[in-house]
């Protein structure tokens, strides 16, 4: 909680400036990250170089472990900005304009900080964020007697785009999770059943609803599925669903957000249904038999060498594509009521 609470702080100081190119700036951040990668993988050798250097004089030099502990707290904020930016970014009003059909301009944010918050301050800001949804509206205006004014039309509508775009903008980093961080959320919250359990609960169905409509649906199935590069992308999604679909405790797997003002529905609500899995699959395998079809390779490098590689690599993943789709289909299939 502490670490949220310091990057709300934050964001007190930070100007919000005019982005001219969205998605360009992401990718500057990676070229920023790596070589921040390395000046803290320096700072951290050269610490813990400086830390046995202590020991072996077999001093107490207290003006030297001072300075190792603000080294220390300086590596820690450095890698705190790679949350600061995207995390500035998806609580920015003006990226909750074009929320349909799909997030585009929280998608490469909610990426950045899938990548780089860590699982147990994730738990934390989901939770943090659907209260400020259920619970949290902007002061009345009152009359000449301090009485409340109701809301504007403008007012409201203003209320449930933010409250909407905070909720995409959650639902945009569950889907982006890495693998290992779904697992670790698993392992923390619900396997240990945590004070986020149900949190937990509500990032996997999030998680599973933006794989399923937006990647999947509003993105790849979108279009024919006409070649090895999205087939395989489409199985790669598959997988992922099929992960969540799977688990145990699946029928937990749902959330109900309310807070949103009249005439917009209060609440939206999402439950796990893995006939979907049935229904996805069916329609990828529909596509791929329609509009993919085996052509004469073209040469894409001049080694003769070189490109028998690359086709033997893609024959090999269009393979692999192919057989998890006819298995995956048959399993479900045979298991969906």
């Amino acid at each position: 909680m502490k670490f949220l609470i310091l990057m709300a702080s934050l964001l007190l100081l930070v100007s919000c400036q005019k982005l001219n190119n969205l998605m360009d700036v992401p990718d500057k951040m990676d070229d920023l990250n790596k070589k921040m990668d390395k000046m803290t993988s320096g700072m951290e050798t050269t610490n813990a170089g400086m830390k046995e250097m202590i020991q072996g004089m077999g001093t107490t030099n207290a003006n030297m472990r001072e300075m190792i502990r603000g080294m220390d707290a300086t590596v820690v904020g450095i890698n705190d900005q790679r949350v600061l930016l995207p995390f500035e970014q998806l609580m920015n009003e003006a990226n909750y304009e074009r929320l349909s059909p799909i997030p585009s301009q929280l998608m490469p944010w909610g990426q950045k900080l899938a990548q780089a918050i860590p699982v147990k301050d994730f738990a934390e800001l989901v939770y943090l964020w659907l209260k400020e949804i259920r619970e949290v509206n902007p002061i009345k205006a009152q009359d000449k007697e301090g009485n409340e004014l109701d809301y504007t039309p403008a007012e409201i509508s203003r209320i449930n785009k933010v409250k909407l775009g905070r909720f995409y903008a959650l639902q945009t980093v569950c889907g982006f999770l890495p693998d290992e961080k779904v697992t670790e959320i698993i392992d923390l919250h619900i396997k240990q059943y945590s004070r986020f359990e149900k949190v937990a609960y509500k990032i996997l169905m999030m998680r599973a609803q933006f794989i399923r409509d937006i990647l999947l649906q509003e993105s790849l199935l979108s279009e024919p599925l006409s070649s090895v590069g999205v087939i395989k992308e489409a199985m790669m999604y598959v997988e992922k669903l099929d992960f969540i679909a799977l688990l145990p405790f699946k029928s937990k797997i749902s959330y109900k957000i309310d807070g949103f003002l009249a005439p917009m529905d209060t609440n939206i609500e999402e439950k796990l249904d893995p006939k979907m899995m049935r229904t996805l699959l069916r329609k990828i395998d529909l596509s791929v038999n329609q509009d993919f079809k085996i052509e004469k390779e073209e040469v894409v490098v001049n080694s003769v060498e070189e490109q028998s590689k690359i086709q033997t690599q893609k024959t090999s993943d269009l393979a692999k594509a192919m057989e998890q789709l006819k298995s995956r289909l048959q399993y479900w299939e045979a298991n969906t009521p």
